[in-house]
């Protein structure tokens, strides 16, 4: 080989080598930083374990995969009979006779929307439209089923540019077109939306890889209305399923008279369509309500005006303005309509009238209210007492229910309050709605005719308090006349109400109210309002105060936005806002790492202990802190325990592994929300398979059913025992403050109290078999566009009243003990590292004792060291960084200072607190030894990466000698 030649080989072997070093080293960093993720699937572990044969502190109602799955299926059918919504029934077109023959039409009435990562689980067949009709006995068009389903064209998308999935009716073949009149006891036409993370709702026609160009994805298309003409060619009797998690403008459908029924059904899972065939079938009357509003146009609402894409002028930063303060979905619709039949703040003006003909109309503005929802049979509801109970703030209402039709079903109990809306509030900026769900209950089954039942409604007088953000800084009663009211969603309870107030059409109400419906209470005490029955925490005593200033736009300068307000509704409607960004905005929105810890205290004497945990002679072990207060001493002994490596990966690293100093195993927290996304333990590989199979998020709330929600979470808490879990991420908090969020299918509803209840009784069910429920994404992470750094701005009222409340139920009111942050910032400062947020409500207000972990924090939405110091305890994926090289978490910085010390040991306290209380804990006892151990894979990507490393320094080498060797020629 010439020398020229052996120098290009050397070179480019280097060069090569380097390459794969790089890889190579990635690599091993991956298997180290995923290791809990990797061996759940690989099937090893990080760490031996000896001695683990104790007791099962938690132990699942089921014997066998088998039971397990069997039960999983009946709750999943249960969720679908009860969370389809039926809108519309005309003619009695449902429920259909199970005798009858049917065309399915809609290509995605063979694609149906099961939900984000549903699909596993199943104990046999594919349990599509089809073959759920098929079980109940209704004969299916199987020539217009085959050709949809054998067709290359239409195939629903889901990306930011998406597919609506439809073939035009005008390429049906001939033999297609004929089969309609076999089938013709009812058409079916499905119409479909999914969407999901990181992509909403596209509002540009242009992203529709199938659209007809004029209508946006919320809207039908061309394609779909053909379809639609098309099945009435085939029946007389058509019926639309709307499939989608996320609210479709579907006014044309409500006023088409040849359109028969509606019915609103969301992701399914995989056995949630047995339920709607149950209920289509009449084997069940239908009993879901809806949990959003259901307007002609999704960009009438307040809130749709400032969501989306939004830059500061003179600085690279996306932000969102919730100008719209209280007034999200129905809180607005309502307020508006009852101002303007009462004559007053400037309801009756065009400001905002979208679909409205010149001034603001509500019947041209909704299509179906919130909580609306239809029923075969027919109920009476009677409010038989209100109870006020200052003392031990709450309010009971006890609604007598009658089933007087002619099908057994279930009925909801819808329960609206209005409280005063005063001078003192307007004079205060305190937004008042015109109704606001406060609770709701459920009957059991009632007979036709004959069935009746009592339901107590326990009201949290909390959730009647407005928090006053200007005046008194806390959460305030207004003395005056409380109204609380019932009906079939939230227009009929705000009728029902203005017919109290001696309201009638000739007043331009659009129904008649039934003031029996509604009832008053007289609150009088001296002074404006009451300001101190409310202000304290009812959970620890703690004094409520102002602690979300800074979020507010207006902390920033002077009347930089005027938040809607029903004292002049024209005056304050806004349009999208547009902001530049003041120099202390772009301090605090500059990159994380910027953040330091400010250190007070650098004096370590009283803390070292902690770090020489060879020295103690507790010797905690990890069993031993099952079910033990917080504030118990064990805890000061097994923290000294920790060495400073395992504090930094406990606090560091999602997935650290053992804890060996305290013989704690390896633990598994994983992603949900929509079940536990992770295989069977089971010897049976037809079962090795994903756990995830239940319906969405807004099915379950659509049941307004407090038990099944109960349920739901035991349910979960039995996965969990047969996964090996010990937490899942869910359920998702978030609101649906527009239908636009591409995660609406994982958040309850447009009402911050449905998902109060339903995420508290979750977490509680969840927690009795050793899983903890994760709420997420925490708080004010209601759209995807930006989420990754997006400075959001509200007021105070807004944040406590609407998005904070639906993470209170189960962080505060209920049982869980870890949530995730969003990965927004709130105001200039991450979600993660607000410390008013964590520390002064989370802890102080809430006396929430778990913990709190990032999203996934590769972007500029944590700080490492200073949002532990705020009362973050945990990190997500991507923060190898933060405990390594010049990370701020390092066990020598974290050694040297004091604040940060204690900030960490916390965090650490707080972590293991919650995997204490779960199934971790089963099986160990006292003779329980963990070791940490390298899987075969780790040691494998060492030694690949040594040998390169090896090579590598090879090939330098020869390069260097045939340099030297160049250069004694040429001498």
């Amino acid at each position: 080989m010439k020398k020229k030649e052996a120098k290009g080989v050397w070179k480019a072997l280097s060069l090569g080598l380097s390459l794969l070093l790089a890889v190579s080293a990635a690599g091993t960093d991956a298997v180290f930083t995923w290791q809990n993720t990797i061996t759940r699937y690989m099937g090893t572990t990080t760490g031996s374990v000896t001695g683990a044969d104790g007791d099962n502190n938690f132990v699942s109602d089921y014997s066998s995969i088998e039971d397990l799955l069997a039960a999983k299926r009946d709750l999943c059918i249960q969720i679908g009979e009860e969370g389809c919504v039926l809108l519309k029934n005309e003619n009695d077109a449902l429920p259909i006779n199970k005798t009858d023959k049917i065309s399915l039409f809609g290509r995605n009435s063979t694609d149906f929307v099961v939900g984000l990562s549903a699909g596993g689980g199943k104990i046999s067949g594919d349990d599509d439209l089809k073959t759920v009709f098929d079980s109940v006995g209704v004969s299916i068009n199987e020539t217009l089923w085959n050709y949809y389903t054998s067709s290359e064209e239409g195939k629903r998308r889901s990306s930011e540019q998406i597919k609506i999935g439809e073939i035009d009716p005008a390429s049906y073949p001939s033999d297609v077109k004929a089969s309609y009149s076999e089938y013709s006891d009812a058409a079916f036409v499905v119409i479909s939306r999914n969407f999901g993370e990181g992509h909403d709702a596209p509002t540009d026609p242009a992203a529709i890889l199938d659209g007809d160009g004029t209508h946006y994805a919320l809207q039908l298309q061309e394609k779909e209305r053909a379809v639609i003409e098309e099945a009435k060619k085939c029946s007389d009797k058509v019926i639309v399923i709307i499939n989608s998690d996320n609210v479709m403008e579907i006014g044309e459908l409500k006023d088409d008279p040849e359109i028969d029924a509606i019915l609103q059904v969301g992701g399914t899972g995989v056995y949630g369509l047995y339920g709607v065939a149950n209920v289509i079938t009449g084997e069940t009357s239908p009993s879901g309500h809806l949990v959003d509003t259901y307007a002609y146009s999704n960009f009438s609402s307040p809130a749709s005006q400032n969501y989306g894409d939004f830059s500061f002028s003179n600085y690279d930063h996306t932000y969102v303005v919730y100008q719209e303060g209280i007034y999200v979905g129905y809180k607005y619709y309502e307020t508006r309509y009852e101002d303007a039949v009462m004559g007053q703040g400037n309801a009756v003006s065009a400001a905002g009238a979208v679909n409205s003909e010149g001034d603001w109309n509500y019947q041209q503005e909704i299509v179906y209210p919130f909580g609306y929802g239809l029923s075969y049979t027919e109920f009476t509801q009677k409010i038989t007492d209100v109870s006020w109970d200052t003392e031990n703030r709450t309010v009971t209402v006890t609604v007598d229910v009658k089933n007087i039709g002619d099908y057994d079903g279930k009925s909801v109990v819808e329960l609206y309050a209005q409280t005063p809306y005063t001078e003192y509030d307007k004079e205060n900026k305190v937004e008042k709605a015109s109704v606001q769900l406060v609770g709701y209950g459920k009957t059991q089954t009632l007979a036709a005719g004959t069935g009746e039942e009592t339901v107590t409604i326990t009201v949290n007088m909390d959730h009647l308090a407005s928090y006053d953000y200007t005046g008194a800084g806390t959460y305030i009663l207004d003395y005056g006349t409380y109204y609380f009211a019932i009906g079939n969603g939230s227009h009929e309870a705000a009728n029902n109400i203005l017919a109290a107030k001696g309201y009638t059409t000739a007043d331009g109400m659009d129904a008649e109210g039934d003031a029996q419906k509604a009832v008053t209470y007289e609150y009088t005490g001296s002074g404006e309002v009451d300001a101190q029955t409310c202000s304290t925490s009812s959970y620890t005593g703690a004094e409520i105060t102002n602690q979300l200033e800074s979020v507010d736009l207006n902390y920033y300068g002077e009347d930089l936005v005027t938040y809607l307000s029903r004292s002049d509704w024209s005056g304050t409607w806004s349009g999208p806002i547009s902001l530049s960004a003041t120099d202390q905005m772009q301090q605090l929105l500059s990159d994380g790492s910027s953040y330091s810890v400010e250190t007070t205290d650098n004096d370590l004497s009283n803390v070292k202990e902690g770090v020489n945990y060879a020295s103690t002679a507790t010797n905690v072990n990890f069993y031993e802190l099952y079910g033990k207060d917080y504030d118990d001493p064990i805890w000061e002994d097994a923290l000294n325990q920790l060495t400073l490596d395992e504090m930094t990966r406990i606090v560091g690293l999602a997935n650290s592994g053992t804890i060996s100093s305290i013989n704690m195993p390896e633990y598994l927290q994983f992603d949900g929300p929509l079940g536990i996304v992770g295989s069977y333990e089971t010897d049976k590989i037809e079962y090795a398979v994903s756990a995830t199979m239940y319906p969405t998020e807004p099915m379950w709330a659509s049941t307004y059913n407090h038990e099944l929600a109960l349920e739901i979470g035991k349910m979960y808490g039995n996965d969990g025992l047969w996964t090996g879990y010990q937490c899942v991420w869910g359920p998702g908090c978030d609101t649906h403050r527009t239908p636009f969020c591409g995660r609406n299918a994982e958040y309850f509803s447009e009402d911050g109290v449905i998902a109060y209840y339903f995420a508290k009784e979750m977490s509680e069910g969840s927690i009795e078999y050793g899983l903890s429920c994760g709420p997420k994404h925490f708080v004010l992470n209601d759209q995807e566009v930006n989420r990754g750094e997006v400075a959001t701005f509200a007021n105070e009222q807004a944040i406590r009243e609407i998005y904070l409340r639906a993470f209170e139920g189960p962080m505060a009111a209920g049982k869980a003990l870890d949530a995730m942050c969003g990965k927004n910032h709130m105001g200039c400062m991450p979600a993660s590292a607000l410390e008013s947020l964590l520390r002064n409500i989370v802890q102080d207000e809430w006396g929430f004792k778990g913990a709190i972990i990032s999203d996934s924090s590769e972007e500029k939405n944590s700080s490492g060291a200073f949002a532990v110091v705020a009362g973050l305890t945990e990190f997500d994926t991507m923060t190898k960084a933060y405990i390594s090289g010049s990370g701020s978490l390092t066990p020598e910085k974290i050694s040297s200072d004091a604040t940060l010390f204690t900030a960490v040991r916390e965090a650490c306290h707080r972590n293991l607190y919650l995997f204490a209380n779960t199934s971790l804990t089963n099986n160990l006892s006292s003779d329980t030894v963990v070791a940490n151990q390298m899987t075969w894979y780790q040691i494998t990507m060492i030694i690949i990466t040594i040998v390169i490393a090896v090579l590598l320094a090879g090939a330098v080498a020869m390069q260097l000698i045939g340099k030297k060797t160049r250069q004694k020629e040429v001498k």
